[in-house]
């Protein structure tokens, strides 16, 4: 890599992305403080706070100061003749100047209000899956968004440009596509797979477990992970989260509502996230690159750790004797029951539970009808008889409530609108993540089933975290497999796993 800066102007560049990332470490903040410390009555006042903060992301972009000093990056090509740190801090403060100059303070306020209200109206409704308190909300949320999405991309369609604040590297066609080549694969996997029977899995995979007993298992994940405990501080909570507070403060979450098992599961998934945040390298850091790209990359990282690793059988042979010592039942169990128990098939309609085949329905059953919506086809209301419907005809199964249904994700109400299909783009790049790993370092996974995962580690920050936000996702994938995008690689890998 090259220097940090090739002269004044780099370096000016560089410095205002920074005092905009002082600006996203401080939202951060108050987003981790809503889920875990905010006392219920403070709410109005974090309300008013989340505003101000994106008032003051506003002012920051639009000064006069930052237009002249893109106006003599782009008059001297910095895009093009700078360090690639320059070109990446460029890049990013362009995009946030253009979005702001589109898109009013007074609306980028307004939805950041719509986030928190929706994220706090989430924990109090979801469990008793009131859909009279719901559905209100979501419709004022959608209007919000749209009109965001109109100001920002005027012309392209509302759903494209929700999904272009997270992946704007797609367009809804190749989105589409995406799914039209995976779901007959999948369902064709479902259809032909012969693993334990849902019933007898779920006798072995249930056990009851002390939340000490759970924290032990939790804790030995992310030893075996190699977590840096001086970077990571971890939370409880109904529905996982990870937070970026800054480029050394990672804070993922479990839940302890499905058992210890999950439990770990859903840590490992918010700690992937984690590790991409906090493992850009020092110059990425200076130039205020770290945390890693929001969307599909974020999404394959935590996914490689979640699905490539935390279901791959060396992950198991290393990490079962732990679960053998602290949950007694496990020592009567045979590891190779176990392990064709966690490559069930589970088919439901709790997503954070799926197994590996059916992960993929369930993202197209949200993706789908968030599209039914916004091109037209439905009204809010009609939402969760389509959510309904998508579930039978994908997966053959019906949400018995709402809070199993159209209520079970915290996404419309924390503003997440167009972002399902990160977890699809996430998991076909981090299943080309893994077949390039594999080419380059064969004896990588070889090495984990004796409980090493540094070799892992090792080529994950070496091809994907020590760039952070410095490279455009697909320019990465393309760097760290030698390829753009190709779905091919995530069939071959669940036939390789499931087949």
């Amino acid at each position: 890599m090259t220097a940090l800066t090739s002269g004044a102007l780099g370096q000016q560049i560089i410095d205002q992305v920074k005092r905009l990332r002082y600006l996203d470490s401080l939202e951060q903040v108050v987003y981790c403080d809503r889920w875990h410390e905010m006392p219920p009555a403070s709410f109005d006042y974090h309300n008013q706070l989340d505003g101000y903060l994106a008032q003051l992301r506003h002012e920051a972009v639009t000064a006069p100061a930052v237009a002249t000093l893109l106006a003599a990056a782009k008059k001297a090509d910095l895009a093009r003749t700078g360090t690639v740190y320059e070109q990446g801090a460029y890049r990013l403060l362009q995009h946030e100047q253009d979005e702001a100059n589109r898109v009013p303070a007074a609306l980028q306020t307004a939805s950041a209000n719509m986030d928190a209200t929706g994220q706090r109206l989430w924990q109090e409704v979801h469990e008793a899956g009131d859909l009279t308190r719901w559905l209100p909300f979501v419709q004022e949320q959608f209007d919000v968004k749209t009109q965001w999405a109109q100001a920002a991309e005027p012309g392209v369609p509302v759903y494209e440009a929700l999904v272009h604040r997270f992946d704007p590297e797609y367009s809804l066609a190749e989105l589409d596509a995406l799914f039209a080549q995976l779901k007959p694969a999948v369902h064709q996997l479902i259809a032909e797979n012969h693993g334990m029977a849902p019933a007898a899995a779920d006798e072995i995979l249930t056990v009851d477990a002390t939340p000490a007993q759970v924290q032990i298992l939790c804790d030995k994940a992310q030893a075996m992970m190699q977590m840096d405990p001086a970077k990571t501080v971890n939370y409880r909570q109904e529905h996982p989260v990870s937070v970026s507070v800054g480029p050394d403060d990672a804070r993922p979450s479990t839940t302890l509502a499905h058992g210890a098992l999950f439990a770990v599961d859903c840590l490992m998934h918010e700690s992937g996230h984690s590790r991409y945040n906090y493992g850009a390298n020092d110059l990425v850091k200076q130039a205020g690159l770290w945390g890693g790209i929001d969307g599909a990359l974020h999404e394959s990282q935590s996914l490689f750790y979640q699905r490539v690793v935390g279901l791959s059988k060396e992950w198991w042979q290393a990490f079962y004797p732990e679960v053998q010592a602290v949950l007694p039942k496990y020592r009567q169990i045979a590891f190779s029951d176990f392990y064709a128990a966690k490559l069930a098939l589970h088919i439901g309609p709790n997503r954070l539970d799926a197994d590996e085949l059916s992960y993929v329905m369930h993202i197209a059953v949200r993706y789908e009808t968030e599209r039914a919506y916004f091109s037209g086809q439905a009204s809010v209301a009609e939402l969760p008889g389509i959510w309904n419907a998508k579930y039978h005809d994908h997966l053959g199964v019906t949400p018995a409530s709402p809070a199993e249904g159209i209520m079970a994700d915290v996404h419309w109400g924390s503003g997440h609108i167009g972002y399902f299909q990160s977890y699809v783009l996430g998991i076909a790049y981090a299943a080309q993540f893994y077949h390039a790993l594999k080419r380059d370092d064969p004896e990588a996974f070889p090495a984990l089933a004796g409980g090493d995962m540094t070799r892992i580690n090792a080529w994950l920050r070496e091809h994907v975290h020590q760039f952070g936000q410095l490279f455009p996702p697909r320019e990465l994938l393309r760097r760290a497999t030698g390829e753009d995008l190709n779905p091919q690689y995530l069939i071959d890998y669940l036939k390789e796993r499931h087949g």
